[in-house]
C-alpha cells in the first residue's frame, strides 16, 4: 500500500514539517510504502483550469497528479493559518481535481492545539470522497522543543494512536 503525508508548511524547517515527518514514521509497515511530500519544496504552480482541461501540466505536476491517483491513504498536514489551512495546500488540492473513492485520510495540524484548520479540511475531503479517520492531531508550540522537534509524550502517544486508527481504516476500504 503507498500512503502520502502532504505537508502543506509555508516555512521551510516548520513545526508542521516536523509534524508530518513523525506521522509519517508513525505510519510506517513493512507492507506499506510512505511518501512525505514537502509542499513548500515541491513548489507546485497555482491551480489553472485551462491546463487542467487540455492537460498540459509541467512535469512536476503531472508526477505529483500521477502520486496521488495511484496512493491508498493519505495524511494532510498543515499549519494555522487565519483558522484555516494554508495556501500552499489548497493548491495541491485544487490540483487533485478527481474523487478519491474509499481511499483514507488522516488530518493534522500546528498552530495553538486549533483544530480549525482540520474541521475546514473535512468539508474538502467530503467533497474529493475521502473516507477520513476521527482521530485528529492538533499541536501547538509547547509540543515542540527549540529545535522544533516533537518533545510532547501526550503528542507523540497521539500519533501512535493516529497511526493505529489509519491502520484500521486502510485495510477495511483499501482494495
Amino acid at each position: 500500500m503507498k500512503l502520502i503525508v502532504l505537508v502543506g508548511a509555508g516555512t521551510e524547517d516548520s513545526r508542521s514539517l516536523s509534524l508530518g515527518k513523525a506521522i509519517a514514521v508513525a505510519l510506517q509497515r513493512p507492507d506499506v510504502e510512505v511518501e512525505l511530500i514537502d509542499l513548500l519544496e515541491l513548489k507546485l504552480p497555482p491551480y489553472n483550469a485551462t491546463t487542467e482541461v487540455n492537460k498540459t501540466y509541467d512535469t512536476k505536476t503531472q508526477k505529483f497528479l500521477d502520486k496521488s491517483r495511484a496512493a491508498d491513504g493519505w495524511v494532510w498536514v498543515t499549519p494555522v493559518y487565519h483558522n484555516s489551512f494554508s495556501s500552499i495546500l489548497k493548491t495541491a488540492l485544487d490540483w487533485q481535481h478527481f474523487t478519491f473513492e474509499n481511499k483514507v485520510l488522516g488530518l493534522a495540524s500546528h498552530g495553538g492545539r486549533s483544530p480549525a484548520a482540520v474541521d475546514q479540511l473535512l468539508m474538502v475531503a467530503r467533497a474529493q470522497h475521502f473516507v477520513t479517520i476521527p482521530l485528529r492531531v492538533c499541536t501547538g508550540n509547547m509540543d515542540f522543543d527549540e529545535h522544533k522537534q516533537l518533545s510532547s509524550p501526550e503528542i507523540e502517544e497521539r500519533i501512535q494512536n493516529f497511526a493505529k486508527e489509519f491502520q484500521t481504516f486502510l485495510h477495511k476500504f483499501a482494495s
